[in-house]
Parts: C-alpha cells; sequence; structure tokens
C-alpha cells in the first residue's frame, strides 16, 4: 500500500452501481460518500465516487446528491466522480439530447449515454466541476449480430462525444 501512495492518478472505486430507493436514499448515499473521503484521505488514498448505473439516477435524486456538497468535498480531495453508461440491445445514440423526467434540457446530455451530464449542469455553477471516468462502458456490442465496423462506429461516435467536456477524464469499455 505504501507504493500506491505516492500515485495521485490512482482511485479507488467504492461501491459498485447502488440505487438507493428515492430522493433520501440519495441524499444518505452523498453523505456516505462524504465520510468514505474523509476516511480515505485520512491514508492518503483517492476515491472514485459512485459508479452510478446506466440510466440512474432521476432528476430530483440528481439534484439532492449535487446539494449535499459531496462534489465541492470531491473536488477539495482531488476525487472522481464515476458513472456506468451505455445501451442495451439498443442504438447506442438512443436518448441523446433527451431529458429525463423533471430535467431542464441539457444541450449533449441523455437518458442512458452522458446522463452524467446533467449533474454538471448544476456543478459548473456551483465550482464543483471533478474529472468524471465512465468505469463500465457498454455500447450494445454484445448478441447483437454487430459487425466489427459496426461495433467501431459505436465506440468511435462515443469517444468523439465524450471528449468533447474538459471534465471528462476516461471511459473504459466493459467486456469489449
Amino acid at each position: 500500500v505504501e507504493e500506491l501512495r505516492d500515485t495521485d492518478n490512482l482511485f479507488f472505486e467504492i461501491c459498485n452501481e447502488p440505487d438507493p430507493p428515492h430522493i433520501a436514499g440519495y441524499t444518505n448515499l452523498a453523505l456516505l460518500m462524504i465520510e468514505c473521503m474523509a476516511r480515505a484521505e485520512a491514508h492518503r488514498l483517492k476515491l472514485g465516487l459512485f459508479a452510478l448505473n446506466a440510466g440512474t439516477p432521476e432528476w430530483n435524486e440528481i439534484q439532492a446528491i449535487v446539494n449535499t456538497g459531496v462534489f465541492g468535498r470531491a473536488k477539495q480531495g482531488g476525487h472522481i466522480f464515476c458513472v456506468h453508461e451505455g445501451t442495451f440491445e439498443r442504438p447506442i445514440d438512443e436518448g441523446f439530447n433527451g431529458t429525463i423526467p423533471g430535467s431542464p434540457v441539457v444541450a449533449g446530455a441523455g437518458t442512458q449515454c452522458f446522463r452524467h451530464r446533467y449533474f454538471y449542469h448544476l456543478l459548473i455553477p456551483r465550482n464543483e466541476v471533478v474529472p468524471v471516468v465512465v468505469t463500465e462502458w457498454y455500447g450494445g456490442y454484445q448478441n447483437q449480430g454487430l459487425t466489427a465496423d459496426q461495433v467501431k462506429g459505436r465506440v468511435a461516435w462515443y469517444d468523439r462525444e465524450f471528449a468533447r467536456k474538459p471534465y471528462s477524464m476516461a471511459f473504459c469499455p466493459f467486456t469489449l
């Protein structure tokens, strides 16, 4: 562990696809992330927070998370935001530039891919932007009979769109 502590770009993803019930559940999840950051920093470690599942959370839950100040705290400690995104058995751009229930229109956001941009719509004015890493990206390339060129096209589309935002750090294809 001593060797790892000197690495600035090593992050520990601390949960996988949490989906607590309702606003109160997401508020408590964010408060848990704040506590985890404090404990990690005591050991000079950095965290990848949340790792939210594709298609979650909803707009009112996003607002509740942001309103806890978890991202301001993450920025202070040098932590990152992790999400899982993609489409399953559907076109890769399905829902792109769409809205989720109750949300404003956010250019470049989507219901499946780029749902994290709803967070940044709130984080940018608050000066609480941290890098985002899509630690699992599923492009719908398994069991669909897609050709290698079609798969390459899906990855290229996502890569081009993802790179447009300065807070985008990386995305990791899942089971490619």
